[in-house]
């Protein structure tokens, strides 16, 4: 009986680390020590535009571009299903997408739309290091809202 109770025990706490809610995501904020109270919000866009003088990747009108050209799923869609699908891709050097990833989905029909979307996309502007264009992964967030009738 010990054993069983054992067993029942070890199971439960590796469900429970295996399934802990930690953001497979990073912040663009430098490492530095600060407290619980002092950590700000881990943050994802809609739109990608670039910072005066950035050298990071960027899509113009990226909020445009999935407006335009998103496909609600008809399963979601039926559901009532709303929320947001975070995703990241690497931007090659060419300006276009590859090993596009889902982060954190919603459901599988929504996840394979934003797969769908991204794989689509036109190429973006590449970022640059010392002038040379570099390969850069970008995080993004794709936002599922029904409209009402």
């Amino acid at each position: 009986m010990k054993t069983m109770i054992a067993l029942v025990f070890t199971g439960l706490c590796a469900w429970s680390a295996a399934t802990a809610q930690i953001p497979p995501y990073h912040s663009g904020v430098k490492a530095s020590v600060t407290t619980i109270d002092e950590a700000q919000p881990l943050e994802a866009f809609d739109e990608l535009t670039p910072s005066r003088g950035s050298s990071n990747a960027w899509f113009p009108d990226f909020k445009g571009y999935v407006r335009a050209n998103i496909r609600y799923p008809m399963a979601a869609r039926e559901a009532g299903l709303e929320g947001v699908v975070y995703a990241e891709a690497t931007v090659k050097t060419d300006g276009g997408l590859a090993d596009i990833r889902i982060v954190d989905g919603l459901s599988y029909s929504c996840d394979r739309e934003v797969v769908r979307l991204l794989s689509g996309m036109p190429a973006w502007k590449p970022a640059y290091r010392n002038g040379v264009p570099v390969e850069q992964n970008v995080y993004m967030r794709v936002r599922f809202q029904l409209k009402p009738f």
